[in-house]
């Protein structure tokens, strides 16, 4: 069989099937297009309106003055109807049915994206504009509202000029308006669109750019396109790339601080105020912290109910640049639309978002409560998120005089309570720094402690604030204690923060601020385990929260103080205010205040005239309790310390073994006074505590900080019978001011003069 010729024969048959039913096809397609103009045709004439006739006559007049046709692609076209309400009031005519006309002449349609639809106040004349890209010239109408009054054959028979108010004519080609900025001005003055002139040379030079329909839609929206909601669609790109939507996700958007960007935000992502959008402003003292910030991005997921979110900034000092607009006109009456204008042109060609837009800050939420946070009025976001100082600081520096180390005290807290999850004003925590102490750079850091107090609520009133003081040289650190999980954080300042200007040190993240940053539980059940010791020795020795000289470091500091704190919730404070002095606490520091309550006992200050005298022999860390809370200390003459070499401390009696010193209540007004000799009975206080009184000096081991540490604790509890472990030893009088000046002058042993020892 010839194949060949079969096959030649099968496909002639097939093509001529193939034919008829094309043929069919045809004529089928006619017919349904006529039905269809027929069907279209019937719609208008049952539309014949005034309305469809006013879009309808403002197309046509505006195809004999630009000129055009129906259908040409380089025509767009205008108009607020649909928003417009003749009368202004809500239940009045509304106008959409203008669109219709519009269309039916101009063949400009929503869908081809060249019939804009501007949004404007429902009170607002009823206009149309129509824009021809090929020539820059544009016709603008606003229709006389008394011809609502009349039928639609009426209106049909008024001349133009009656229709409508007003037919201006115009170029509004960009090139022109930036190089002749005066003469439009003068238009601009004269309102030559009605007072819409903004929209109407800002929206069609941009959509002759080509721009992107989402944009247009915002345009409507926004009623005029400016930098602001173009900025707003750079930054929808860019959380495109960099916080993309996955699942069922969408986007929590804070606009903090609003501006035109968030119009875009409304109607691309469908994020409106009625479906709880937040917007809020920023004062000018947080804007200045926070320069070009534009608004919080969380990409949130219900389900989980989790989210990820960004601070995103948006760069306006480099889109000036990019878009070379000069602010040598900047006082030019008609600078403001020019540089608008410009920019609004220029930034069409910006094809990448991250020119332009950038990460502040990036963090999780893990709570619908914790995305509330960020919502409630009453709160900062920016605050909230840590990238502000709580206004608490503002209101107790003043604005203007928030400086680096005010907020260094702020951030300090801020981290402390996110990372050991507490809140402000939380009875439970201990705040601590060296700040005021330590000197960075040659600069003193006591306005750290405001920042501290601002943030946390712990204050020096409230006793949950202490100021420990430390060499000016040593490190600037803060240290915060929550008694409920008795953990302790240290975080030591990176010097170079002092060289940062505000907006810098804002811009730093947590470990830009901190060269050391440590948590370590200092329960005293655990350090006082025997099994733990050891461990925590090492700690100690390895200077783990930063150290310093002697064995009294930090690592001290922080296992005593904030105990002694949390078992006497927050007293006693007159022990407590003076462990700042002493920068720790310990038996020696404690057995002062034992002393300080026997005194006010047994040698009371009974007249406004009378003050102590001390003379401390030998002395120890009592002296630091004593002089912090008694208006006595060396630089005012009034205390004295004497040491005992070891053949004096040999020579002792037995009952002066512990001798702590003199203690003289001296009235200056009569020249007379009388005093005790007190010992501290350290034998007492190392059976209370239960060891030997010789680990205190065993350095080689935890014992010589596990004993102070424990009798730390132990006195406690007996804190208000001083005595228990303080005994007087010997009354005496002193007669004259030089009895008193000779018990105080070098070369004189006032234990021999008293006969409480012999001469050696």
């Amino acid at each position: 069989m010839n194949y060949e010729h079969y096959s030649r024969r099968y496909k002639k048959k097939m093509n001529k099937k193939s034919i008829g039913k094309k043929q069919v096809a045809l004529v089928l397609s006619i017919f349904a297009m006529a039905i269809l103009v027929s069907i279209v045709g019937f719609a208008v004439a049952e539309n014949d309106s005034v309305c469809d006739h006013l879009g309808q006559r403002a197309a046509d007049v505006a195809k004999g003055e630009l000129p055009f046709v129906k259908d040409d692609p380089n025509i767009l076209a205008m108009t607020d109807a649909g928003y417009a309400i003749v009368g202004g009031k809500v239940g009045g005519k509304t106008t959409e049915g203008c669109i219709d006309g519009v269309i039916a002449s101009s063949g400009c349609t929503i869908g081809k994206g060249n019939l804009l639809l501007v949004h404007r106040s429902k009170e607002q004349p009823l206009w149309f504009a129509f824009f021809n890209k090929s020539s820059g010239e544009c016709v603008y109408l606003e229709v006389d509202s008394s011809v609502f009054g009349m039928t639609a054959a009426e209106v049909k028979a008024l001349p133009d000029d009656l229709v409508f108010t007003k037919i201006a004519k115009a170029n509004i080609d960009a090139d022109k308006l930036l190089n002749e900025p005066e003469a439009w001005q003068a238009q601009m003055n004269a309102k030559v669109f009605g007072g819409n002139e903004f929209s109407i040379i800002t929206i069609p030079n941009v959509w002759a750019k080509g721009a992107p329909y989402e944009l247009l839609k915002t345009v409507e929206f926004h009623n005029h396109i400016c930098p602001g909601v173009t900025s707003g669609y750079n930054i929808i790109e860019y959380l495109d790339e960099n916080l993309p939507l996955q699942g069922n996700q969408n986007y929590e958007i804070i606009g903090c601080p609003p501006w035109c960007k968030d119009d875009a935000f409304q109607v691309i992502f469908d994020k409106t105020v009625g479906k709880r959008f937040v917007a809020m402003h920023l004062t000018p003292e947080d804007s200045a912290q926070l320069p070009g910030a534009a608004g919080i991005y969380i990409r949130w997921d219900k389900p989980t109910d989790t989210g990820h979110g960004l601070v995103v900034a948006f760069n306006w000092t480099k889109a000036r640049e990019l878009c070379e607009v000069d602010p040598a006109n900047k006082n030019q009456p008609w600078y403001w639309w020019w540089m608008r204008l410009k920019m609004d042109v220029e930034m069409m060609d910006l094809d990448d978002p991250k020119l332009l837009v950038s990460t502040m800050k990036e963090f999780d939420l893990n709570s619908t409560a914790e995305l509330m946070e960020l919502k409630y009025a009453g709160n900062n976001p920016y605050v909230v998120l840590g990238l502000l100082p709580d206004p608490a600081l503002a209101n107790l520096v003043g604005p203007e005089n928030i400086a680096v180390d005010n907020l260094l005290g702020c951030r300090a807290s801020e981290f402390a309570m996110e990372n050991m999850s507490f809140e402000k004003y939380d009875p439970d925590v201990l705040a601590m720094t060296d700040a005021g102490y330590a000197v960075v750079n040659g600069k003193t850091t006591e306005n750290c402690i405001d920042g501290i107090q601002a943030t946390t609520g712990c204050t020096v009133g409230k006793g949950d604030l202490l100021v420990i003081r430390r060499s000016r040289d040593r490190p600037l650190w803060f240290a915060f204690f929550d008694k409920t999980t008795e953990n302790c954080l240290y975080l030591e300042v990176d010097n170079s923060v002092f060289d940062k200007s505000v907006e810098e040190f804002m811009a730093l993240p947590d470990e830009g601020l901190f060269r050391r940053v440590v948590k370590e539980n200092v329960s005293p059940d655990k350090l006082l385990n025997e099994s733990y010791a050891p461990i925590w020795d090492a700690k100690v020795k390895a200077k783990v929260f930063g150290g310093g000289s002697g064995p009294f470091t930090n690592e001290f500091t922080f296992i005593t103080i904030p105990n002694v704190w949390a078992k006497g919730n927050g007293t006693p404070r007159e022990l407590l205010a003076a462990a700042q002095f002493h920068n720790h606490i310990c038996p020696g520091q404690t057995s002062g205040y034992f002393i300080l309550e026997y005194l006010d006992e047994y040698l009371p200050l009974e007249k406004p005239s009378q003050q102590y005298q001390i003379i401390a022999i030998p002395p120890w860390c009592k002296d630091d309790t004593l002089q912090w809370n008694l208006e006595a200390s060396i630089g005012n003459k009034n205390y004295v310390a004497k040491d005992l070499t070891t053949e004096q401390q040999d020579k002792l009696p037995a009952n002066a073994k512990n001798v702590a010193g003199l203690f003289i209540r001296w009235d200056p007004a009569t020249g007379t006074g009388d005093g005790l000799v007190l010992a501290f009975n350290w034998t007492k206080a190392c059976e209370i505590s239960e060891f030997p009184r010789s680990d205190f000096k065993d350095f080689a081991t935890y014992k010589w900080w596990w004993g102070r540490l424990k009798m730390d604790l132990d006195m406690m509890d007996y804190i208000d019978e001083p005595e228990t472990v303080v005994e007087t030893i010997k009354e005496f009088d002193v007669n004259s001011p030089s009895e008193l000046s000779n018990l105080k002058s070098a070369g004189v042993n006032p234990l021999v003069v008293l006969g409480v020892m012999p001469e050696a």
